[in-house]
Order: structure tokens, then sequence, then C-alpha cells
């Protein structure tokens, strides 16, 4: 079972998906969601949660709060 990052949404991986087969990877993104009895999700990449902060800053942000202000108010400084 997996949570989503931005609303803590619950998934699992489609039965149809060779990810079944192994061992559940930590961290996912997928691009399709199947509601059944659950919610799967389908077009399954297994990916280093990093990827998310370095690639897409604007949506995911990883740490305390006071980790997020610092690393925020060091990127705005660096942009000057």
């Amino acid at each position: 079972m997996y949570r989503t990052v931005r609303d803590d949404h619950e998934l699992h991986i489609h039965p149809t998906s060779v990810l079944t087969f192994t061992d559940p990877p930590k961290w996912v993104v997928f691009n399709d969601i199947v509601q059944t009895n659950k919610d799967y999700m389908r077009d399954i990449s297994v990916i280093e949660p990093d990827w998310l902060c370095e690639l897409a800053p604007h949506f995911y942000q990883f740490g305390t709060e006071r980790e997020i202000a610092y690393k925020r108010a060091k990127r705005d400084e660096q942009g000057r």
C-alpha cells in the first residue's frame, strides 16, 4: 500500500503490474488510477525521492518545516 505525497491518498499497485511480483519499491510515480474496490496505480515507475525535489521543487519538499523554510530562503538568496 502507498500514500500520495501531496494529499495522503491510499493507493495500491495494479495487479497486472510487473511490480506486483517484486519486493515493493519504496517510492514510485504513476500516470493513471483505476478505481474498483481499491484505488490502483497504473503506468508506474520506480524513483528516488530526491528526484521529486530536484525536478519539481514547486510541488514537492521534504523535511521538517524549519528545514523546508531554510532551503527556500537559501534558494531565494541564490536567485538574487
